[in-house]
């Protein structure tokens, strides 16, 4: 079973629109703040079309998020047939823009971007992927009062590596399921 809580790096996404835009100093709560972060996540349907039939965590809200002005979350898990890879899906909403920036730029200080994945233009200037965690590859950005966070990682169940193994490196396949599952889950931040 996928282990979610790894991605929980942010507990993350943050929007406001179906096209992500750069962080403003705005303080004013964006007009979607209302909508429940559960619609905000990728949902069976989806996860079944890109290869992970298998829910291991079904979509569920949280208002325990340890995030200041980041009020509620969201998350979903799912698996391949296999169980031997796993796509995460997670919202952040936050009460505003700059709640949002502060906590996306908390990730950053906890993580670092993999320059050798790029994250989608579409999901806007504060996109960036980490493979800090890895065996699981993260897309981490800001859409409003959102941050998203989209992840695959390619060794479910597998164990820990250690100084003399080296996790598994994601394949151009599950980079390409990756990124466009992020661009789906941002589309969901009306």
């Amino acid at each position: 079973m996928l282990a979610v809580g790894v991605v929980a790096v942010t507990a993350a996404a943050c929007g406001g629109s179906s096209t992500a835009k750069p962080a403003t100093s705005s303080t004013a709560p964006s007009s979607s703040h209302t909508a429940s972060p559960i619609t905000m996540v990728l949902g069976p349907a989806y996860a079944k079309s890109v290869g992970f039939p298998k829910t291991a965590v079904a979509a569920k809200a949280s208002s325990n998020t340890k995030e200041a002005n980041c009020p509620q979350s969201a998350q979903a898990a799912y698996e391949d047939a296999a169980g031997k890879t796993g796509l995460v899906s997670e919202t952040l909403v936050c009460n505003t823009v700059a709640a949002a920036t502060a906590a996306l730029d908390g990730v950053k200080k906890q993580v670092k971007a993999d320059p050798s994945i790029h994250a989608p233009a579409s999901l806007g200037s504060s996109a960036f992927v980490s493979a800090t965690q890895a065996p699981q590859y993260t897309v981490i950005w800001q859409n409003h009062n959102r941050v998203g966070v989209t992840a695959i990682d390619v060794s479910v169940g597998g164990s820990s590596t250690t100084p003399t193994t080296k996790a598994p490196a994601i394949t151009a396949a599950q980079t390409s399921t990756l990124t466009s599952a992020a661009v789906a889950q941002n589309a969901l931040f009306h």
